[in-house]
Parts: structure tokens; sequence; C-alpha cells
């Protein structure tokens, strides 16, 4: 009697923790699958239905592979039939599937069972629809590389860096610039490394015996929040006028522009005043 009783009370548990997980699964946006030794679908929660309008049985007897897109991630595909091949766990692994009128994207994890004898059984695990999510982050990177291409091709000399002062980019005009000094405006060069080797190059005039009264007032108006722009005369007579703006991130966009054939003509304007004043 006692051995009935503990039967009993283990098939209670068992529908308690199946009508249990049905519940969890019904409020779930997300669905769960089961693959066989054969990496084929199994079995499918009713979740992918209920998101596609689509028939469960469509699925059964497929591998996730015969499903799939052709999105072009190879890479990505082989890393994860690696993982399959290979029975181990994987984890928010993103591929794009064919639905009726327009590619969805799915991230789905795993876990491999195993039988006691150690027999590679299949594989469980979950899945959700990141369609919307996948849309999202390719419009932003998309938009993301159309600045970034128009920043590179500005004609002003333009550099960011971080909060710890230190590269993080410089556009072509600026890579022009520091020609002369490629060790020193790499990514991840600190500001005032960079600022040392332009002193020392002799790329900015007038400062000879006073260098380091220069980097010091330099480097004590880079920590002044947008601090008024100033004028930088070259060893080459180019003058460039430099703007500074701090990111709320920390970092700093810095901005050259030149102002040589600006002031040349300022500087012509006035010479003919004077000659007109004195005539």
């Amino acid at each position: 009697a006692g051995f009935c009783r503990a039967a009993l009370r283990h098939q209670a548990a068992q529908r308690h923790s199946a009508a249990r997980f049905q519940q969890f699964a019904d409020a779930s946006s997300d669905w769960f699958w089961e693959m066989d030794a054969d990496l084929r679908f199994c079995w499918i929660s009713d979740g992918l239905e209920k998101i596609y309008h689509v028939p469960v049985a469509g699925f059964l007897g497929r591998t996730r592979q015969e499903l799939r897109a052709s999105d072009g991630d190879e890479a990505a595909w082989d890393a994860h039939l690696a993982d399959l091949a290979a029975h181990r766990p994987f984890r928010d692994f993103v591929y794009s599937t064919q639905r009726p009128g327009a590619t969805r994207w799915i991230r789905a994890s795993g876990v491999p069972i195993f039988a006691a004898d150690g027999a590679f059984q299949g594989y469980r695990g979950a899945a959700s629809d990141v369609t919307e999510l996948m849309i999202s982050q390719r419009a932003a990177a998309q938009a993301n590389n159309r600045l970034a291409d128009a920043v590179e091709n500005l004609d002003e000399v333009f550099s960011l860096w971080d909060a710890q002062d230190k590269l993080v980019f410089g556009n072509r005009a600026f890579r022009r610039l520091c020609a002369n000094l490629p060790e020193a405006s790499a990514p991840g060069t600190p500001f005032e490394t960079y600022l040392r080797a332009r002193v020392k190059a002799g790329d900015v005039q007038g400062i000879a015996g006073r260098e380091e009264a220069f980097i010091a007032h330099r480097l004590a108006t880079r920590r002044t929040p947008n601090s008024a722009p100033f004028e930088v005369t070259r060893s080459d007579g180019i003058i460039l006028r430099h703007h500074e703006q701090h990111l709320e991130s920390g970092g700093i966009v810095s901005i050259w522009l030149d102002v040589t054939q600006l002031r040349q003509n300022e500087k012509a304007l006035r010479e003919s005043e004077e000659r007109l004043a004195l005539a």
C-alpha cells in the first residue's frame, strides 16, 4: 500500500510538473523544441504555430539547416554545425528562415540529451523570433556605416578620443596630417603622447624654448569642457583652427579646420586698406 501511495504521488507530481511546464509554454513568447539523434525536429511546442500561424507539422522531420534561409553568414553556420556534430550545448544562435511573405530571424539555444549509457539522443531547447531586433540592429549598423563614411571623407581633420583621452578614430584627413607620426597617431594612443610627438617633430610654429609650457597649457585647455576654439600654425605655415567638443560619455571630438587661405585673404585685405589709407 505504501508503494502504491508513493507511485500515485509520483504520478501526480509528474502531471503537475507537465501542467506547469505547459502553462509556462503557453504564457511565453518563445517556443520549445526537441531534436532526435539525427538532429531532426521531432517535437515543437504550440508557441511556434501561434506566432507564425503555420502548422508545426511542417517543421517536423527536418533539420535546422533545411529550414534556414540563405543569409550569407557561413562562418556562424559552420561553428553551429560543429557544435551539433560534437554534441555540445549552444546558446543564442541566430539564423534566418524563410516564412510565408518574409524572412524571419530566430534565436535558439539547446542542450544535448544523453541516455543513461551515454548514448546521444538529441537536443532540447528553446527559440524565439528576434526579427524586429535584427531589423533595428541592421538599420542602426547601416546608419553608423553611413555616418562613418561621411566622417571618413570630410575635408576637415576629425578625431575621436575616449574617456581616458586615447585615440579611437581619426579620419583620412587626420591620417594625412599625421603621416609623419604613424606610431603616435595610432588608435589607442594617449593624447599627451600624440601631442608630445607633434611638438618633438617641430609641427608647431613659434614655441621654440617653451615647448613644455605649450604642452602644459594645451593639456589644461583640453580638460576644460567646451573651451573656445584656438588656432595653431604648423611649421609648414598651414594654420589650423581647432574645435573640441566634450561628449557625455567623457570622450572628446576634435575637428581641425584649415583656415590658411582665410587668414592670408584677411592679411591681404588689411595690407590693401593700409596702402589706401597712406595714399
